[in-house]
């Protein structure tokens, strides 16, 4: 780091470097680091908050993207735990959607149920959908639209009575179901 002098000072009493010098410094009335040009300006090296780092914020959230337009960040709660909330589902139908990506899903109903994957939902990959048929008829895991779901080997989409799943979105439309399925 040839050229580069560091001081704890106040900006007033750094000298100004000689031509094409910086001197770099703590300001000890305020602590910030700053430099000093070869023409005597201060400039400190904290900037201002960038375009799209909104103010505000509170203990645990983090910036996230709103969409797909540059700068356009909120504050939102973490997300993501060591734990999958446990969700009891007693109708008959239920489409998976980002809002139950993560949750173990509990399938009541004591008839045929149906669980729903459609490629129009904005499937984030890597997504996991847990669950289990505690209900007394088979739950079927169904495709719509172009979502092809791949059933393990020798397996089906239907998840037994008891049976526990986990479908995992490989991508926009497409997902490999694991777990307990009937036979071929």
């Amino acid at each position: 780091m040839s050229g580069i002098t560091l001081k704890e000072v106040v900006d007033t009493t750094v000298p100004t470097p000689a031509t094409d010098k910086n001197t770099l410094f703590f300001d000890a009335a305020d602590g910030e680091p700053k430099y000093k040009d070869d023409t005597g300006t201060v400039t400190p090296l904290k900037g201002d908050p960038g375009e799209g780092v909104p103010p505000g914020g509170t203990a645990g959230q983090v910036l996230s993207k709103v969409d797909g337009t540059d700068y356009n960040t909120e504050w939102v709660d973490a997300s993501g735990s060591a734990t999958a909330p446990v969700v009891a589902e007693s109708g008959t139908s239920l489409a998976a959607s980002s809002s139950n990506s993560g949750n173990y899903t509990r399938f009541t109903n004591a008839a045929a149920k149906t669980y729903t994957f459609d490629d129009a939902e904005a499937f984030i990959v890597g997504a996991e959908y847990h669950g289990r048929n505690a209900g007394a008829g088979d739950l079927t895991i169904t495709e719509a639209g172009a979502m092809t779901i791949n059933p393990p080997a020798g397996g089906t989409l239907i998840i037994p009575q008891g049976g526990t799943f986990t479908v995992k979105i490989v991508a926009s439309d497409e997902a490999d179901l694991f777990g307990v399925t009937v036979s071929v």
